[in-house]
């Protein structure tokens, strides 16, 4: 069933950081702010490091996906961009308005296009491992950005993700175990055929959205995430109200050590939904601190996941449908190419064929003639 051996993939992922953060980077770069760009996979590290820097950064660490470049990046910028496979098209479209905008660049990618445009451009380029999904490459992703953020002085990002090695090692030890224990395990079986929707603090959207993405991409499951106290003012009322008859779960990843006022509105959440007869399941993480909180969660999510394709009879590794529909978009925007060229190529002939011909001759006034 696991064909590409996906359980091998997520247990790497301490060696990735290991490996991808072992030695410091010197670079010098001066910026005023930092922009990670990327799509999917290749951009869950930015958000993770942001989630990290929001407290940790005197700059701010923005994330983009998508294709178009915020009005503010400019020469004071400094630009991540990354695509795993170094051929996504949104990035590769950031990349070249990035590079009109003046920002500083640094390009991270397994190779391809991405690489090819550094290459040419002169700009830095960090290559990554090949032969990974981009979802299964984070551990470099992640080590990749944060050894440059903490180079520059941005945030100590590699410094604590190093610090959080054993303790993610043991967490994995727990999450892989065939035991009856295994928490990851127990999480799945309450998860099957069920519509998880996860919740997280301000501060953990990062491996909530990691935690929906991979019950999208691995156990082939519709899922869905939000945050509280964000969750309080609006999807609470969905839940009261036609909650107990909808396949959906809501799955809270509760911080252990919280800020207080967070902590006692998460609590007032689940005590409104236990109340209602809502089954509400409660993931407890624990941590030294917001990034090994978020490392640890996403360990969790990874594992989940892997044992929720388990039981779906489905192999995680496969992502056939993002394969299709990326393969479609190509061919539309090839399309939208052509399209656009014709259209110059016709104004360019309509030109042309003004410039040659003859203007008309004017008529002699007839009082001018006599």
């Amino acid at each position: 069933m696991d064909q590409e051996n996906m359980a091998e993939q997520i247990g790497s992922f301490v060696e990735q950081l290991d490996l991808s953060t072992s030695a410091p980077l010197e670079l010098s770069f001066e910026c005023r702010r930092v922009v990670i760009c990327g799509m999917g996979g290749s951009a869950i590290s930015g958000d993770i490091l942001a989630d990290f820097s929001y407290a940790s950064s005197e700059l701010p660490v923005s994330v983009v996906r998508g294709v178009q470049m915020p009005s503010w990046a400019g020469d004071d910028s400094l630009v991540l961009i990354t695509s795993y496979s170094g051929d996504t098209k949104e990035t590769l479209e950031l990349y070249a308005q990035a590079r009109e905008a003046g920002c500083s660049i640094i390009g991270i990618s397994s190779g391809g296009a991405l690489e090819e445009a550094c290459n040419e451009d002169g700009l830095m380029h960090v290559k990554l491992p090949v032969g990974i999904p981009p979802r299964s490459a984070l551990g470099h992703l992640l080590g990749c950005q944060g050894n440059i953020l903490e180079s520059l002085g941005v945030s100590p990002c590699r410094s604590a993700i190093r610090e959080a090695l054993p303790a993610l090692r043991e967490a994995r030890d727990s999450m892989s175990s065939d035991g009856d224990d295994n928490p990851a395990r127990i999480l799945a079986l309450r998860l099957k055929d069920r519509i998880p929707v996860v919740y997280s603090y301000p501060y953990m959207t990062s491996s909530a959205l990691r935690w929906k993405n991979q019950f999208n991409e691995n156990s082939k499951m519709i899922a869905f995430h939000g945050t509280i106290p964000e969750f309080n003012h609006n999807e609470i009322e969905g839940w009261m109200q036609g909650g107990n008859d909808k396949p959906c779960i809501p799955v809270f990843l509760y911080d252990t050590d919280p800020p207080e006022m967070l902590r006692h509105m998460m609590n007032a959440s689940l005590e409104t939904m236990r109340e209602k007869g809502l089954d509400v399941e409660v993931v407890e993480i624990s941590g030294g601190d917001i990034l090994e909180k978020n490392l640890k969660s996403i360990m969790y999510g990874d594992y989940t996941s892997l044992y929720l394709a388990y039981l779906n009879s489905v192999d995680p590794s496969p992502v056939k449908s993002i394969s299709s529909l990326k393969d479609r978009i190509k061919a539309a925007l090839a399309r939208h190419a052509e399209e656009k060229a014709a259209r110059k190529a016709a104004k360019e002939e309509e030109r042309k064929a003004a410039e040659e011909t003859p203007a008309p001759r004017k008529k002699k006034d007839k009082k001018q003639s006599e």
